[in-house]
């Protein structure tokens, strides 16, 4: 089970001369935190990262030199320092369009995390992509932002079996963060 105490002391110096002056921002949010923190439970594999924005997610899931982070977006608004860190790939492709989704199958599908930070979505695009990867038989971690958002919360989040979720936001954010696996071994280490 993960607690306050583990993400706490995630020590955010190592980023100091990539996101100063942005730096007291990003201390601030215990998303990040949460986010580096994961990404130690892992070594040498993709991590993925969907809704890059100003690249502050992938950052944090970047925190493991050891993976590499696949940033996608429809724009690219991501901080420039931020792709200057050797293991963050940035990604100009919707993957909610289908065809570009199953291009990209193989590498989602073996990936061990899976960051969504969509913000409120009010149409079904967050069960699409919860169908498509349990459909699949995917084997990692999804983490979902903004769960306790209305629109989030009663269209997507609380439709998900319990067997499958927990609700980390005590340790995310005040948006709320929701995990979700279908894995068991990860399921009894997480939940």
């Amino acid at each position: 089970m993960i607690t306050k105490y583990d993400i706490d002391n995630i020590d955010f110096k190592i980023f100091h001369k990539i996101i100063h002056p942005l730096e007291k921002f990003y201390r601030q949010e215990e998303n990040y935190r949460l986010l580096s923190y994961l990404s130690t439970k892992f070594n040498n594999t993709i991590i993925l990262d969907i809704g890059a924005n100003l690249g502050f997610s992938a950052l944090a899931l970047s925190y493991n030199d050891s993976n590499l982070i696949y940033s996608f977006d429809i724009i690219n608004s991501m901080y420039p320092r931020i792709l200057e860190k050797h293991n963050i790939r940035l990604f100009i492709q919707d993957l909610f369009i289908h065809k570009i989704l199953l291009e990209w199958k193989e590498i989602i599908l073996n990936s061990s995390l899976i960051y969504f930070d969509l913000g409120p979505i009010i149409d079904n695009t967050n069960f699409m992509m919860y169908n498509f990867l349990k459909s699949n038989n995917y084997q990692g971690i999804i983490l979902y932002n903004d769960i306790k958002h209305q629109y989030n919360y009663d269209y997507f989040w609380k439709k998900i079996p319990d067997t499958e979720k927990v609700d980390l936001t005590d340790i995310g954010n005040f948006m709320g963060i929701g995990m979700i696996t279908f894995n068991d071994d990860y399921r009894r280490s997480f939940f």
